[in-house]
């Protein structure tokens, strides 16, 4: 970390973008957005709630795989 810091509009911001992907249905839309948030997150600081990301790339890998 460079020291910068994760600001609450950003980590907001990143979470927004992340439901709307989700809600979208299309994995490459999740994949993407959890991409651009890692490397905000390698950049600024990790959150707290860092695994939100993991699980919709757990979620979408484990639907692509079964999807009924």
């Amino acid at each position: 970390m460079n020291g910068y810091k994760l600001t609450q509009s950003e980590l907001t911001s990143l979470r927004s973008r992340l439901t709307r992907a989700i809600n979208s249905g299309d994995s490459a839309k999740v994949l993407s957005e959890v991409e651009n948030a890692y490397a905000i997150f390698e950049e600024k600081g990790w959150p707290d709630d860092w695994s939100r990301w993991e699980r919709a790339i757990e979620d979408f890998r484990a639907y692509k795989s079964n999807p009924y």
